[in-house]
């Protein structure tokens, strides 16, 4: 997307997505390193991971 503004929803796209969920994967990273190298606002690398974390949840209890 174009604007950087917080009050637009940024969305990742796939390859950005991807990346950014190896780069946190690694643990050598914080949001703010990993948005800064992938020129995208911080809040939507918190929201990427974020979702991530609920989707896992949410398998592992259907899972049970």
């Amino acid at each position: 997307m174009a604007s950087t503004s917080r009050t637009t929803t940024w969305l990742l796209d796939e390859n950005e997505a991807q990346h950014a969920l190896e780069l946190w994967g690694t643990r050598k990273f914080d949001t703010h390193d990993i948005a800064r190298f992938l020129r995208v606002p911080e809040h939507a690398v918190c929201r990427l991971i974020q979702a991530t974390r609920d989707i896992m949840r949410e398998q592992k209890e259907a899972g049970k």
